[in-house]
């Protein structure tokens, strides 16, 4: 238990790191690296934050600057995602946030964007018609309570994150497994 619903945990961070590799000792049906639960709950309430917007303008391949829709109470050193606009998944980009508006409506990253990423929306060429929800999105991955697998370039090197594993049994006396998990960060896991 981290957290609660009526009270999340933060805003100081908390993280659990699961630790061990393919050579360690594995815990019946469950494995190794695992945080596993069964018939029982799992609940992670990390402090709420703007979790996503939009852009508000297009943010062209080489920028720095993103120019968004809503106002965000992100800040630098904050890992942000801004989705691909275009039929490439691969044109999703991960960044760090280097620095935010005095209005919480622009950021600046500490890396220049590869691909361009839509913030008018779509319009055709004739102007006859217009999509507005094209623009890319953007959202926080930064959370103050995190799942992680340990040793990050061991978990790379030997494809074997961590695991969060939820297993419960059929019961009469109602759901005998319960998680949920609000603001929370799950990394170098799968």
């Amino acid at each position: 238990l981290v957290g609660t619903e009526a009270e999340p945990f933060g805003p100081d961070s908390a993280a659990i790191t699961l630790v061990g590799n393919r050579d360690s000792y594995e815990l019946p049906v469950y494995g190794a690296k695992v945080l596993g639960v069964r018939s029982a709950g799992l609940f992670l309430f990390g402090h709420p934050r703007v979790p996503w917007t939009k852009l508000a303008e297009t943010a062209r391949a080489g920028n720095t600057t993103l120019v968004l829709q809503d106002p965000v109470d992100w800040e630098a050193g904050d890992h942000i995602f801004v989705s691909s606009s275009e039929y490439d998944q691969h044109e999703a980009e991960e960044r760090m946030v280097a620095r935010v508006s005095a209005d919480r409506r622009a950021i600046e990253v500490a890396m220049p964007l590869a691909y361009t990423h839509w913030g008018q929306g779509w319009s055709s060429d004739d102007g006859a018609h217009a999509i507005d929800h094209y623009r890319a999105s953007v959202g926080l991955l930064t959370r103050n309570v995190v799942v992680q697998g340990g040793n990050a370039d061991e978990t790379a090197r030997q494809q074997f994150g961590g695991q969060v594993l939820l297993s419960g049994e059929y019961s009469d006396f109602g759901d005998a497994l319960i998680a949920q998990l609000s603001n929370a960060e799950v990394r170098q896991c799968g």
